[in-house]
């Protein structure tokens, strides 16, 4: 497999890939708010994985609320079996002019994970508890015929205690804190499916403060995302795609001081269906990161076989490229880190 920073996870339009890490972190999405989720495949190594929340034919009022709980077996006691607990609550509504969702979710996890001590027994770890909750609200409604609007938030919190390498100690505590604020704009060519087009801005904070004996550190980063994308539909069998992104992130740290990356992509790809269930997509990006040398262009060759009902083989060609992100900055501002 690949790492999940070689895979593009988009939210309604927004990349929801870490700014620091590049990674994509899915745990604190609520998946009962999920519409739809589609892969696109010969992007790159990983491709796309495109997450939507919208459902503009949703009509009526559903609920549903959760509760579960994780024990270890055997139970080594009281706390084995009650070591990890969950709330979840989730709503959504859709009426002619306006559809809306909500969500949220508890956790409480002690995570008493056992191992093998040095004496060859079975020890559990401690003082590794971890407490967070999330939440999202969005809401959709038709501006006309063949155009639409949604906007969503959402927000997450955790309180993680993390212990030393060995036995109980407890050699620190994460506090984490995240929002997220985003709009979407959908257009369609109503009846004759000649394109659809979307355009989303998404602003997204994140905070991770550490506490040790030592003291307190803190990391903060603030980002603002657009994002455009049109396809063109010449016939059943092609498509022309067109997208455009642009992000600007700031970092306020105690470890690297103030940092700020931006980066602008822009792209064309040309999908194709033909005979024998082969499809193709041949796709050109360029991306131009600040502090770099100009753009960067990222060409894909791609081909498909299906195979069965569902399933489908395929090989690709592509230039694989790292986009610059926040953790380059802080090793290169902190080398005894």
């Amino acid at each position: 497999g690949v790492s999940s920073a070689r895979v593009r996870v988009y939210l309604d339009g927004i990349p929801l890939n870490s700014r620091q890490s590049g990674e994509a972190d899915l745990s604190w999405i609520d998946a009962s708010s999920l519409n739809s989720a589609s892969i696109e495949y010969g992007t790159g190594a990983g491709g796309i994985l495109r997450l939507s929340t919208v459902d503009d034919s949703y009509r009526g009022l559903t609920w549903s609320a959760g509760a579960s709980n994780l024990s270890w077996l055997p139970p080594r006691g009281v706390a084995g079996l009650a070591d990890t607990q969950r709330l979840s609550f989730s709503a959504k509504r859709g009426t002619e002019s306006l559809r809306w969702n909500a969500g949220a979710f508890g956790t409480r996890a002690a995570n008493r994970f056992p191992y093998g001590d040095e004496s060859g027994g079975t020890a559990y770890r401690e003082s590794n508890g971890v407490l967070d909750a999330g939440f999202r609200a969005g809401l959709s409604f038709p501006l006309s015929r063949d155009a639409s609007l949604a906007a969503a938030v959402s927000g997450y919190v955790a309180d993680k205690n993390v212990p030393g390498s060995t036995g109980s100690a407890s050699s620190g505590r994460q506090e984490d804190s995240r929002a997220r604020e985003s709009v979407l704009l959908s257009l369609r060519d109503g009846d004759e499916a000649r394109y659809d087009a979307e355009v989303a801005l998404a602003h997204s904070f994140s905070s991770v403060r550490w506490r040790d004996p030592a003291g307190v550190t803190r990391n903060a980063v603030n980002s603002l995302d657009l994002a455009a994308r049109v396809s063109r539909y010449a016939d059943d069998a092609h498509a022309v795609r067109f997208l455009t992104e642009a992000s600007y992130v700031a970092c306020d740290s105690d470890s690297i001081g103030r940092k700020s990356l931006a980066s602008a992509t822009a792209g064309l790809a040309l999908d194709s269906r033909l005979p024998g269930r082969l499809s193709t997509r041949a796709e050109l990006r360029a991306v131009a990161p600040s502090g770099g040398d100009g753009w960067t262009a990222i060409p894909v060759v791609a081909v498909f076989k299906g195979v069965g009902d569902a399933s489908r083989l395929g090989i690709s060609a592509f230039r694989a490229y790292k986009r610059p992100d926040l953790n380059a900055l802080y090793w290169s501002g902190d080398p005894t880190a």
